[in-house]
């Protein structure tokens, strides 16, 4: 196992508005978005970097996050963090890991070896590059040294994203056809399906014919670019829409409105929409009860491979409109679904309180708030005066009664 040295450093932005009043500057603070980690690889020989975003709290959720490992994480890390943390607050995918690892040589790791003259479009030979043809030992680096690593120090569910530019997209793409078992899903950017004078796309084509029962989800972009880039990136989409198994997930987009260096930033946000398209969970599955959202999530799993659970708040939502549809028995269902499965969070028990209490059986209403109550002060919870009214409510309206 490779030796490992861990910064303390932690990837920070810090927004200077130029503010004149002292006073107002000294209360400024950074906003954290990672860590730095620092890999000794014995496979490459010599020092990583990874940038690593987590969850916030991730030590204490009991959840297993999904992990995105990102080429080129020194020009892309902060936008694809960002990008998955507004999908995920809006439900439109899980919330995940971000790992991204730096560069030493590009040409040299993200690139497959090179097995003829490559020519450019005119016919005429390219320069050569006798660094090139190292991707299969960089996949290694990954398999090997950084899955562990990553493995063993953050919570991960069993579910890997490859995300890469240009040459990294290449990677993406050579790791679908080549190491398909070490990433579920990939997007390539722009990638340069003309390397090797674009063998790769045969190489996808018998793969692809051999394997139809294959599951991954890809999603390929191009811009504004033409040439080379261009015709490969439509042989690649015209050879995938003849050969690809139900199963895979899979879109292409050529973003015109884009050049080279600017299609990254849209590629992986439709591509993160894509690979994850259904995870949203339907209103009419919300309001359809308990059931539909468990068989929802049953689809999910089976698409991704391990166990996908409804966050808390989605059953509570559904709870609540059941309650608001008259619905008192189908609502206490629901929320004592969620108060098994969470029964640490005080709102999640006061939810179920307010089940009872709508159906008329006010000492059960009582025990609930009451739990809600205990748990939000052990917990310093913001809901403990909320929740402290509940039960006063309650208590009065029993004595009352």
């Amino acid at each position: 196992m490779q030796r490992l040295k861990t910064f303390i450093g932690v990837l920070t932005i810090i927004l200077c508005f130029g503010v004149k009043n002292t006073a107002l500057a000294d209360q400024r603070e950074p906003i954290h978005l990672g860590e730095i980690h620092t890999l000794q690889s014995t496979i490459l020989d010599e020092e990583r970097s990874i940038w690593v975003y987590a969850p916030a709290g991730y030590e204490n959720t009991g959840k297993k996050y999904p992990v995105i490992y990102l080429i080129d994480a020194s020009n892309d890390f902060h936008h694809l963090v960002g990008t998955m943390r507004f999908l995920a607050r809006n439900s439109k995918l899980p919330e995940m890991i971000v790992v991204g690892v730096t560069n030493a040589d590009r040409t040299r790791d993200l690139t497959p070896p090179i097995t003829e003259q490559m020519l450019d479009a005119k016919g005429d030979p390219v320069p050569e590059r006798p660094t090139a043809g190292g991707a299969d030992n960089f996949l290694t680096f990954f398999e090997k040294e950084l899955f562990p690593y990553v493995e063993e120090n953050y919570p991960t569910a069993p579910y890997r994203l490859l995300a890469g530019h240009s040459y990294g997209g290449l990677l993406a793409l050579h790791s679908f056809v080549n190491h398909n078992e070490l990433f579920q899903g990939y997007i390539a950017a722009s990638p340069s399906l003309w390397w090797n004078n674009g063998k790769l796309i045969s190489e996808a084509e018998t793969f692809l014919k051999s394997n139809k029962m294959l599951n991954n989800s890809l999603f390929v972009t191009v811009g504004n670019e033409g040439g080379d880039m261009l015709s490969n990136y439509r042989k690649f989409v015209e050879m995938m829409s003849g050969n690809v198994g139900e199963n895979i997930v899979w879109g292409a987009r050529h973003l015109q409105e884009e050049t080279h260096g600017t299609v990254i930033l849209r590629s992986y946000y439709q591509g993160l929409e894509k690979i994850f398209e259904g995870w949203t969970i339907p209103n009419e599955t919300m309001t359809a009860g308990l059931d539909a959202i468990k068989g929802h999530f049953a689809k999910l799993s089976d698409r991704m491979g391990y166990m996908v659970m409804p966050s808390p708040t989605i059953i509570n939502t559904s709870g609540f409109r059941a309650l608001n549809a008259g619905k008192n028995k189908e609502a206490i269902d629901i929320f004592s679904y969620n108060a098994a499965r969470f029964p640490e969070a005080p709102g999640v028990q006061d939810s179920l309180g307010a089940a009872y209490e709508a159906n008329g059986q006010l000492e059960a209403a009582k025990v609930q708030y009451k739990k809600a109550v205990d748990l939000a002060t052990k917990q310093n919870n913001r809901g403990l005066e909320f929740f402290k009214i509940q039960y006063k409510k309650i208590t009065e309206k029993i004595a009352g009664n």
